[in-house]
């Protein structure tokens, strides 16, 4: 077993970091150097396991032995995952190791891994690849949504954009709706979406401008303060399957904006399958 050790240094705050690495759908723009069609399952969660797996189902268990969100996160990899069995391997307590180190919104990623030599010419050429992915993610940082629809794409578009159906899904908790919608679809377009506490008690206005208008396969537009959005659409089998993605901004942390953003996006779901 050797130890390799990688880093890399970050134009963005720790936690823009820690989300292109662990986030479910990030980590898989990153990972699939090592293995297209890779993705992981489990919770970063001290002491439970994780696996990360290829896109057969195979791959290897492991468990976290430590985890600091936005900090660090320690693996201890167990053994191989073949056809669905675990398989204990000689390599059984390897370490991975990730730390992240802030200096304002410069973060630097260091990285030991104890690798078995069959595979350390591998790990030395693919690893420097992942993380310089996870440097491009991170200081162009977009977050991602997906839903299917069991709907066709003309009315999940109708749904997306028409006011009057906007304003039954375009809100993020059930204490609160959308008593306003207006827009004018079409490139350069001016939109303003209403969204607002029922109680009264707070609202605001989510406005903006389209910038690129395909229907019905792509909405996407600027918001008033600057950030990007675009919604994409393609049907197969009589499903509309959606990807969303936007730029976050800087007051909320990601996990709750990822959250909200998903609660619309389910909502939006929920009103073309009842509609």
């Amino acid at each position: 077993m050797k130890e390799l050790q990688f880093s890399i240094e970050i134009n963005a705050p720790a936690d823009h970091v820690w989300f292109v690495l662990w986030d479910k759908f990030a980590y898989k723009k990153w990972a699939n150097v090592f293995y297209e069609g890779c993705f992981y399952q489990g919770e970063l969660v001290e002491g439970t396991e994780i696996r990360f797996l290829g896109p057969n189902g195979d791959g290897m268990h492991s468990i976290v032995k430590s985890v600091v969100p936005n900090e660090s996160v320690l693996f201890l990899h167990q053994g191989d995952i073949v056809n669905g069995e675990k398989i204990t391997t000689p390599w059984q307590n390897a370490r991975e190791h990730y730390t992240l180190t802030s200096n304002g919104n410069t973060t630097k990623i260091t990285v030991l891994h104890d690798v078995i030599e069959e595979y350390v010419g591998y790990m030395e050429e693919k690893f420097p690849q992942g993380l310089a992915l996870v440097k491009e993610n991170a200081e162009n940082l977009k977050i991602h949504l997906e839903a299917e629809i069991h709907a066709p794409i003309e009315k999940v578009w109708e749904c997306a954009t028409v006011p009057h159906h906007i304003q039954q899904w375009n809100y993020a908790s059930a204490d609160w709706h959308c008593p306003q919608a207006t827009n004018d679809l079409q490139v350069g377009g001016d939109f303003s979406y209403t969204m607002a506490a029922k109680d009264e008690s707070f609202s605001f206005d989510l406005s903006g401008k389209f910038t690129q208008i395909d229907a019905p396969h792509t909405l996407a537009y600027t918001l008033a303060d600057g950030r990007k959005v675009a919604l994409l659409l393609c049907q197969s089998e009589g499903v509309t399957h959606v990807l969303q993605h936007f730029e976050p901004e800087s007051e909320n942390a990601l996990d709750l904006q990822k959250a909200g953003w998903g609660n619309i996006l389910e909502n939006l779901k929920k009103h073309c399958e009842l509609g």
